[in-house]
């Protein structure tokens, strides 16, 4: 019962424009409805369908990011796996300068960095920072954006800073 801009049934993808001014938000039997979008996705995924939403500001100031987000969720780029990376820590520098280039927010500043490298190139970087909503939790993951897809990399780097970087007892949360 809803209509998707762009659609590939081969992969099961999707791309929404949510541009202006008519995708500030819908409404629903007259009613305004803040949670449109999140229930379009939610139907989607529902049917097997990924669904990938983009504002005007990805389309015209982040298009080459895009590009390649694009070209991930349709499986058009180099696969690695991560049993073949190296876990290092990485600078501050070096998060914001893989993070502005692969990430859709950029860096936000985080006490823990890692890094995924796979022959000697920084593929995956992942930060942690201090629990900042959920208080029952110690840890979150601030951010998390790979520059090749990283078969295993996600999972890799966070056994990694369980074992390496929290305390016993301590909890780790993530939002998306």
């Amino acid at each position: 019962g809803k209509d998707i801009d762009v659609y590939s049934p081969d992969h099961n993808f999707g791309i929404e424009y949510d541009g202006f001014p008519w995708h500030l938000e819908r409404h629903t039997d007259g009613k305004r409805d803040r949670y449109y979008h999140v229930g379009k996705t939610d139907c989607a995924t529902r049917k097997g369908i990924r669904l990938f939403h983009v504002t005007p500001k990805m389309f015209y100031e982040q298009r080459e990011l895009l590009t390649k987000m694009i070209g991930y969720a349709l499986g058009a780029c180099e696969k690695i796996h991560a049993r073949k990376c190296i876990i290092k820590e990485i600078s501050t520098e070096d998060a914001k300068q893989f993070l502005k280039a692969n990430h859709l927010n950029g860096y936000i500043g985080a006490n823990v960095k890692l890094g995924l490298h796979y022959d000697n190139e920084l593929v995956h970087v992942m930060t942690f920072i201090r629990s900042r909503y959920d208080k029952k939790a110690e840890w979150e993951i601030a951010r998390s954006a790979s520059s090749k897809i990283v078969v295993g990399g996600v999972s890799k780097l966070i056994n990694y800073f369980k074992n390496h970087c929290m305390q016993t007892g301590e909890t780790l949360i993530t939002y998306a």
